[in-house]
Formats: structure tokens, sequence, C-alpha cells
């Protein structure tokens, strides 16, 4: 079961992250279980989950929603992420870092090959791979929480930015993970977490022309 909310849990969040719309995306707990023929409890657990990240909320007389995001909020948006991003470089954990290192690699080359899949689940499928081997550079729960859910944010407001078009932001992540390959090549698991950062940093300087 615990497998089953893991599946749940990553479609679910894949649809929100791919929602580039104005309005709501509404989510139905009695639809999502009929879908994965499960009961609504492990929907529910599912959904407490994604509320944790901000991906979606809960409103009376409507139900689960996962709202748009709002222009006026993109700046704090793609600030928050750098910062978290900068404090989780200060509680680096370096028993991972050859594996991250080797998974930067693959990631890289999966997105700079021609796999035949969708570009949706090709960019989706390197996005969860690439927050996972970040988590693994820090060594502090609350902190990979935090970075979790404002990484799914900024990948959102990415997609937003560019309308929906997967092949701008496919390129905008190879080139962070390019970056996080170059960070990672002084052998210190900080300098990965403070190239990703400076990613943002770029970004942000970005939303704040006029």
């Amino acid at each position: 079961m615990q497998q089953r909310g893991s599946i749940i849990k990553s479609t679910l969040r894949r649809r929100i992250v791919l929602h580039s719309g104005a309005q709501d995306l509404v989510l139905f707990e009695g639809k999502i279980a009929h879908e994965f023929g499960v009961s609504r409890t492990p929907v529910r657990q599912v959904i407490q989950s994604l509320a944790a990240e901000s991906l979606v909320e809960v409103r009376s007389g409507v139900g689960t929603i996962a709202p748009p995001l709002l222009p006026e909020r993109r700046e704090n948006d793609l600030t928050a992420y750098a910062a978290i991003l900068g404090a989780c470089a200060a509680c680096p954990q370096t028993d991972t870092f050859t594996k991250v290192k080797l998974e930067l690699v693959t990631l890289r080359m999966l997105l700079e090959a021609d796999s035949g899949s969708s570009p949706q689940d090709i960019f989706f499928d390197c996005s969860n791979r690439f927050i996972a081997a970040l988590c693994d550079l820090v060594d502090d729960k609350i902190l990979k929480d935090a970075l979790v859910a404002c990484f799914w944010r900024f990948v959102r407001r990415r997609i937003v930015e560019y309308e929906g078009d997967i092949s701008v932001v496919i390129q905008e992540l190879l080139k962070t993970i390019k970056d996080a390959e170059y960070g990672a090549e002084t052998g210190n698991p900080e300098h990965v977490l403070r190239m990703v950062a400076t990613n943002a940093d770029v970004m942000i300087k970005a939303a704040k022309k006029p």
C-alpha cells in the first residue's frame, strides 16, 4: 500500500506541476480512488502530503484544488527557492556525494538523448530525480522538506512562465544540471547546491526587470 501511495502521489504531483492553466485544478478524491483502485484513505493521505508541499489546498464547499500561481508572488517564489538552497548548502551531507555526482551525469545524458519518450515524461521524471539528488546532499530533514516544496513551486512557476512550453524548461533544467555537475567537480556537495542557487538568482534578477 505504501508503494501504491507513492505512485498516486507522483501521478498527482505530475498533473499539478504540468498544469499551466489559469484556472484551479480540482482533485476529486472519489475519482482518484476509483482510478487507482484504492479506498479514499490513502488518497487523503497523499493529498495531505501534497498540501504540506503547498501544491494543493482544501476549500470548504469546493474540495481539494491546485490553485494557479499568483503573478505578484513570482519574485518571492524564486527568492524563497534560492534562499532555501543557500540554507541547505550550509548543512551538507557528504556520505552520498559520489552517488549524487553519478546521478547528475545520468540526468544530463537523459536530457541530451533522444529517448523517444514524451517531453513531459522526460521533464517530470528528470525533475523528480534531480530534487531527490539535491535532497541527498542535505543533512537536515526540515530543510529537505522545505527544499522539496520550494522546488516544485519553482518548477510550476517556470512552466507557467513559458506558457507550458516544455522544450524551454527542459533546456533550463539541463543547464542547471550542467552547472551542478560543474560544482560537483570541486568534490564539495555545498558547491553543487550553491551552483543551483546561482541559477535561481539569475532568474530573480530577470524577474525584477520592468
